[in-house]
């Protein structure tokens, strides 16, 4: 697809030489040490008008009960 950018770096790291209007996060915040503080980046990485999908895991679902 001549439209996506797979990016492969530590986010402290990265350094966009543009903005993006999407930006998917999956399963990334439970495992990083400041997701307060990589949210904010991802907030500058965006075009005002991008999109932000997250996911993160339910603490409350039947699976992490168990």
């Amino acid at each position: 697809m001549p439209n996506l950018i797979k990016v492969h770096s530590l986010f402290e790291d990265y350094e966009p030489d543009k903005l993006f209007d999407t930006i998917i996060l999956e399963h990334v915040l439970e495992y990083v040490d400041n997701p307060v503080g990589l949210l904010k980046l991802v907030k500058i990485w965006l075009n005002p008008k991008g999109r932000l999908f997250l996911r993160v895991p339910n603490a409350n679902s039947i699976h992490k009960q168990l």
